[in-house]
């Protein structure tokens, strides 16, 4: 799985490479630290982009299954404080 994971990985960096906009992979603590200590991140915090969700909704009807991992990416909502 991390095997493949990586190649989907690189083949996207590749396609940036084409493109005006560049992408940088970053890992879960360096998303967290966009948020500095002027904002509250909002549950369920930093987690893949597919497990993210609104008003309580479980993650498993969100997600329906998918491997999260695979949406190769770290999303998070913060909240002003």
């Amino acid at each position: 799985m991390r095997q493949r994971h990586s190649e989907d990985l690189t083949s996207v960096m590749k396609d940036y490479d084409r493109t005006t906009s560049s992408l940088r992979p970053r890992s879960r603590a360096e998303i967290g630290a966009f948020f500095g200590d002027d904002w509250d991140i909002i549950e369920p915090g930093v987690v893949w982009i597919s497990d993210w969700y609104v008003d309580g909704a479980p993650a498993a009807s969100v997600a329906g299954g998918f491997d999260s991992s695979r949406s190769q990416g770290y999303g998070a909502v913060g909240r002003k404080r």
